[in-house]
């Protein structure tokens, strides 16, 4: 027996360390003496079996290295299968959210471009193709996105009825910023269910600092707040769609209190994303308190019956021991992302630039756009593809980050996203200290 190279060990409490597989996240806690025995190869048969059981060990002639690249090749296997679309209707927003990462993208030059039924039609039809074919319609999507969808109001409800008819079990998100919407509209998302990520983040004095009007200095909180007890009312699904600034990570009791007070249900927040006009050198201390922020708030929202969305589903796909090889759909090319004319993309970071198009949905097929050399790069951005990130113990949990961001601060999406890694991995010791405490609370400690 020998120890494997991907077998990690961290202190999680004073005398009590998890052991692990990185590559398949079994956890052990152990103590300290029982940690050096690990280390020293010097633990007894039974223990020596279980840790093997576990990945911990390896057999003297196994080969780990042989272990990842099935792992790798099963991931890159699992490339080029669509079953996220983001349909971009309108490029036009009412609002102008200082941190919005596309406004801010240079890239960005496209201000005001709507979709017309006709091309979301083709999209949706090659889409609903792509997905049957290659079965992934129990976990595809369709997204509308924008600027703000709901400014493109003469063909906005066309497309969903039409998207809904022929894709009646596939889920249909609306991202939208609420200022739009009033009873009718609700009324209609509710009817064909689609789910809404309705963006707000917290407190008025904290959301209105970022999120403005274009053209008035009226206030947005109070022009979205006011639909929340509608869509409650109509049992909308929906969830609030949270951007953490410095002004949320500094009054954490008032964004509870607000959303309390909102009688909202789901909360997803979402990492910051660094781009270039925001100064490089802030990154790091901003995501340590970022990380902090949601891995504290996540327990206070769960106090008063409030889901947060990115901790659950983080800590679901531990749960099911899914390793988690992607931040996002764009990694791996498992989504397109259309603009109003009908040119494709992958990310939606890139739906206000021709820079990165590599067809047109009105002509060409998804297939063939996909196996373009253009886009192989996606193909290249998982973690598995990356050597810094193959010795991390939070492998298992990451997804990799944004290409973007590792643009926007490193100079290349080819880099490792190291603004994300410090979420993950703070993420990664929480949950482990949480779990230890639960099950030891169960007096079910596994122990080498």
């Amino acid at each position: 027996m020998k120890l494997s190279k991907f077998t990690k060990l961290i202190k999680i409490d004073k005398d009590i360390y998890a052991v692990f597989n990185s590559l398949f996240m079994k956890i052990l806690f152990v103590d300290k003496d029982k940690k050096n025995q690990i280390q020293e190869m010097s633990t007894n048969d039974k223990e020596t079996q279980i840790l093997f059981d576990n990945g911990i060990y390896i057999n003297e002639e196994g080969n780990d290295e042989k272990v990842f690249q099935i792992i790798k090749n099963n991931i890159i296997n699992h490339s080029k299968k669509i079953s996220i679309m983001y349909l971009n209707i309108s490029t036009y927003c009412n609002l102008a959210c200082k941190y919005c990462f596309i406004d801010h993208n240079p890239l960005s030059v496209h201000d005001r471009r709507l979709m017309s039924f006709e091309t979301a039609k083709n999209a949706l039809d090659k889409f609903k193709k792509e997905i049957y074919k290659n079965k992934e319609q129990s976990i595809a999507q369709v997204i509308l996105y924008g600027g703000e969808p709901l400014s493109n109001n003469n063909e906005f409800d066309k497309i969903v009825q039409y998207a809904r008819h022929i894709m009646p079990k596939v889920k249909i998100t609306l991202i939208t910023n609420g200022t739009l919407l009033n009873k009718n509209k609700i009324q209609f998302l509710k009817s064909l269910n689609i789910v809404v990520g309705l963006s707000l983040d917290g407190p008025k004095n904290i959301n209105d600092k970022s999120r403005v009007f274009k053209s008035s200095n009226e206030s947005v909180y109070d022009a979205v707040a006011k639909k929340i007890p509608c869509m409650n009312e109509e049992k909308l699904l929906y969830g609030l769609s949270s951007t953490i600034t410095k002004e949320l990570i500094e009054n954490k009791k008032e964004v509870v209190k607000c959303f309390k007070d909102l009688q909202v249900h789901d909360v997803f927040f979402n990492l910051y994303h660094y781009s270039q006009h925001v100064c490089k050198s802030e990154w790091t201390s901003f995501y340590n308190n970022m990380s902090n922020f949601i891995l504290k708030i996540n327990k206070d929202l769960k106090n008063i019956g409030i889901e947060e969305g990115r901790v659950r589903d983080q800590i679901n796909l531990l749960a099911k021991e899914i390793f988690k090889f992607q931040s996002c759909g764009a990694v791996g090319l498992n989504q397109i992302t259309i603009q109003p004319n009908g040119d494709v993309c992958i990310c939606q970071g890139d739906s206000r630039t021709s820079k990165y198009v590599i067809g047109n949905i009105n002509t060409d097929e998804i297939k063939e756009m996909l196996n373009s050399p253009k886009v192989e790069p996606w193909t290249k951005y998982y973690t598995v593809c990356k050597e810094k990130c193959k010795k991390c113990a939070a492998l298992f949990v990451c997804g990799g980050g944004c290409p973007l961001q590792a643009e926007a601060l490193f100079g290349s999406r080819e880099e490792m996203d190291a603004a994300s890694c410090i979420f993950y991995k703070k993420f990664l010791k929480w949950y482990l200290k949480e779990y230890y405490l639960k099950i030891k609370g169960g007096e079910n400690v596994n122990r080498a």
